[in-house]
């Protein structure tokens, strides 16, 4: 009695996402409320809304249907398939007196008499990411042939020849100043023996 009900779905969701679908079923009847209610083969996987209601005389009721495979990750088999094959069931029953809590409806429901529309959902699994040939990319421009440059260690026969070196050269720079403060006291030793000469001869002179 219900129209509108689609015969399947399609999903094709990434990895980690929730996927939606949408469908609208309408009451092409005059004088009587379609009280209905959606099944689903894996309620786990799916969240439907609404999933039980009552729709009213020539009217129509909007249904979301949601995919989220982590809430119920599909087997190893149904990997390897790369597809899954759930169902859905749209089940109605006319009545003329409108239910007024969801204690009729379920009542109106269990009453039996309901006609039942299938409705395949057909869903297309993403790629299993441990499962997919992975490789090394190339390097990069300025990646190629970089290394680290790094000063290479002094043996110790190195060592000590510069440290003899060194040392070498502290001592010539200290022989280098003495002899220069031994000329220097001798030059004004001589002048001081030259200044007394000079004075002296000029004493007996005059």
């Amino acid at each position: 009695m219900a129209e509108g009900a689609p015969t399947s779905i399609e999903f094709t969701p990434s990895l980690n996402e929730v996927q939606s679908q949408t469908f609208t079923v309408s009451n092409p009847l005059v004088d009587k409320y379609l009280v209905f209610k959606l099944q689903c083969t894996a309620p786990s996987r799916y969240r439907i809304l609404p999933s039980t209601g009552i729709i009213d005389p020539r009217t129509e009721c909007k249904f979301t249907v949601s995919l989220n495979l982590s809430k119920d990750p599909p087997s190893q088999q149904q990997r390897e398939v790369g597809s899954l094959a759930d169902k859905l069931r749209f089940q109605t029953k006319a009545v003329s007196q409108l239910p007024k809590t969801d204690t009729e409806i379920k009542e109106v429901l269990a009453g039996g008499g309901l006609s039942n529309h299938l409705i395949s959902v057909n869903v297309t699994l993403p790629e299993d990411p441990e499962e997919a040939n992975f490789q090394d990319l190339p390097p990069s421009v300025g990646e190629l042939n970089i290394e680290p440059k790094v000063k290479s260690a002094k043996s110790p026969k190195q060592l000590a020849r510069t440290t003899t070196v060194q040392a070498s050269q502290s001592d010539d720079s200290l022989s280098f100043s003495l002899a220069g403060k031994q000329f220097n006291i001798r030059m004004s030793t001589l002048f001081i023996i030259v200044s007394f000469l000079v004075g002296f001869i000029l004493a007996k002179i005059l």
